[in-house]
C-alpha cells in the first residue's frame, strides 16, 4: 500500500471495460467491501470524470488544511471529495 488511496468515478465509454476483482488476487478487499471494486481498462477521458476522491494518513495532511473537527477527531484519515459539474452548453473554440 502506498501513502494514501485514491478513487475516480466516471461515466463509463466505448474504450473502458470494467471486471470484478479475482477471486484469488487482491486479499485486502473482503467481505462486503470487495463487491465495490472493480479492475477498470481502457482510456478515460476528462470529460468522463465525475468525481475524486483522497483519502491521506493524517500524519501526511497539513494541520492548516484540516477542518476544526478534523483537527478535534482522532480518525486516522483525512478524506476529500472533488466532484466536477457537467458543463451542458460548450462553447466552441474561437466563439
Amino acid at each position: 500500500m502506498g501513502i494514501g488511496i485514491f478513487m475516480v468515478g466516471f461515466k463509463p465509454g466505448a474504450s473502458v471495460t470494467t471486471k470484478y476483482l479475482p477471486a484469488d488476487r487482491y486479499p485486502h478487499y473482503t467481505g462486503p467491501n470487495r463487491v465495490w471494486v472493480r479492475m477498470v481498462e481502457g482510456t478515460v477521458a476528462p470529460t468522463q470524470i465525475k468525481c475524486i476522491l483522497f483519502r491521506i494518513p493524517r500524519s501526511y495532511f497539513p494541520e492548516n488544511l484540516m477542518t476544526e473537527d478534523e483537527q478535534e477527531s482522532s480518525t486516522p484519515y483525512i478524506t476529500r471529495l472533488y466532484r466536477f459539474a457537467e458543463k451542458k452548453d460548450r462553447l466552441m473554440a474561437g466563439q
